[in-house]
């Protein structure tokens, strides 16, 4: 098919949790596009089973958030409705309980392998913890991240005679060095000391850019004449791609970026002087349709560029007031809120990549996922590039 394939690169591509972060079926367009394409550019998709752990605790917790919010409205519904209710309660463990099972069988489907948990003596660890070396964060975290490091490191060994090994993961803090390039001085250390030449590893932390450049652009099924119809139209076959991202687009979700409701460990992608924080309106979003690709027999992958204008409310100290730079001070609603606050307003420009599965008909959506790539505010602050 391809000079690529003639040419025998072989890398293991090694995945992290952020890789496929609340993707709990693995069947949005990110990892499905990795591994179809993948196997056809002679590279092979690895997954520690640190990861396999992490994300089916990141499922129960999800599903029993989600559950305990069903049943407490069901309980309320049933108390107010003047007819019997005929939905039930969910039981939380019967409904996570096949998961683990579920997620196995997937990773197998998409011919994903395993990297067994490594084998580490707790003395190595503890003299990581306590020297607060990378990618343990402080003396309390970092102890997943550290087996998931050692896991890659234990594959490099056992393979990087054969094939390079390229580790995929948007925690860029706490395993890349400054420029987020390389790998940091400190994992460089353990490579050095575990007679792994550094060069073996070659880590990624611009995800969704190695996707597009590295893996989807080297995948030469470009179907041009649909791209030009849907430049043109905005739908193809049975599917209306403008109204499909539209109503992907919610006040909800725009406030969860922002807040950082929906994200483990961060805060939101607002400036850290606005509290609370609040969507108020925004514009209808705006869709540039970028390519469609085949990319595999039955499954076509659409990307577009998408830009959504909002406006929002905050909360900011009074005694921060003096502190914000004269060019990025926003408008303030009211001075007089509280004895503590006034209430301001700001607008922002997010931009989107959306990543779109469909069948080869243009018939059925399979999956749609969005990669945040820009939050920019008009008062200057701007938040670039997320995985």
């Amino acid at each position: 098919m391809l000079d690529i394939l003639n040419a025998k690169i072989m890398n293991h591509i090694i995945i992290d949790t952020n890789v496929i972060h609340l993707d709990f079926k693995l069947n949005k367009a990110r990892i499905v596009t990795l591994c179809n394409t993948s196997t056809i550019l002679g590279h092979e998709i690895f997954i520690p089973e640190v990861v396999i752990d992490e994300i089916v605790k990141q499922y129960d917790e999800k599903a029993e958030e989600y559950i305990n919010s069903y049943n407490t409205a069901l309980k309320k519904l049933s108390n107010l409705s003047t007819s019997p209710i005929t939905q039930t309660p969910i039981d939380t463990k019967v409904f996570i309980s096949n998961y683990r099972n579920e997620l196995n069988n997937r990773i197998k489907q998409l011919d994903i392998g395993i990297i067994p948990y490594p084998n580490t003596g707790h003395k190595i660890m503890v003299e990581r913890e306590l020297g607060k070396k990378k990618p343990f964060k402080d003396s309390t975290k970092g102890y997943r991240d550290a087996l998931i490091w050692d896991s890659v490191m234990e594959h490099t060994q056992k393979y990087s005679s054969n094939c390079g090994i390229i580790f995929l993961t948007a925690n860029s803090k706490d395993f890349a060095d400054k420029d987020k390039k390389g790998l940091h001085t400190d994992l460089i250390a353990d490579c050095i000391s575990n007679g792994i030449p550094p060069t073996s590893i070659r880590l990624v932390t611009d995800i969704q850019n190695f996707i597009n450049n590295e893996i989807i652009s080297r995948f030469t099924t470009e179907l041009k004449s649909k791209l030009n119809q849907l430049q043109k139209d905005g739908s193809l076959g049975n599917i209306d791609f403008i109204q499909l991202i539209q109503d992907y687009i919610s006040k909800d979700m725009l406030d969860n970026l922002v807040s950082g409701n929906d994200f483990e460990g961060y805060h939101g992608y607002a400036p850290g002087i606005y509290d609370n924080p609040e969507i108020t309106s925004f514009e209808e979003p705006l869709c540039r349709f970028k390519s469609i690709r085949k990319i595999s027999d039955d499954t076509i992958l659409i990307q577009s560029e998408v830009s959504v204008q909002v406006d929002l409310d905050c909360f900011i100290f009074r005694a921060d007031l003096p502190l914000i730079d004269d060019s990025k001070f926003p408008t303030i609603i009211d001075y007089e809120w509280n004895d503590h606050y006034v209430l301001a307003s700001d607008s922002a420009t997010f931009k989107f990549q959306f990543n779109i599965l469909t069948d080869t008909n243009f018939k059925n959506v399979k999956s749609i996922e969005d990669n945040l790539q820009q939050v920019k505010y008009s008062t200057g602050y701007t938040f670039n590039q997320f995985n």
